[in-house]
């Protein structure tokens, strides 16, 4: 996998849909090449503590969520 390009900082993005944040996240990566992770109900458990893992770690520097996170500490 080639290098992602580093956004100085962190930022959550809320959206209203799962598909939206799959979508938003995808379209950073490939067409901004932007680190970036999301956060919705269709993730498993282990897939949200991993996305927010990268978050926290600044693995990603921009996590897509929809009001999932808002339910766990960022």
């Amino acid at each position: 996998m080639e290098q992602l390009k580093h956004v100085e900082g962190r930022t959550l993005v809320f959206v209203q849909k799962k598909h939206q944040a799959s979508w938003f996240c995808r379209k950073l990566r490939k067409d901004f090449e932007i680190a970036a992770t999301e956060i919705h109900g269709d993730r498993s458990q282990p897939q949200r503590e991993k996305a927010l893992s990268d978050f926290r770690n600044g693995v990603c520097d921009i996590m897509v969520a929809t009001d999932v996170a808002a339910r766990v500490s960022v």
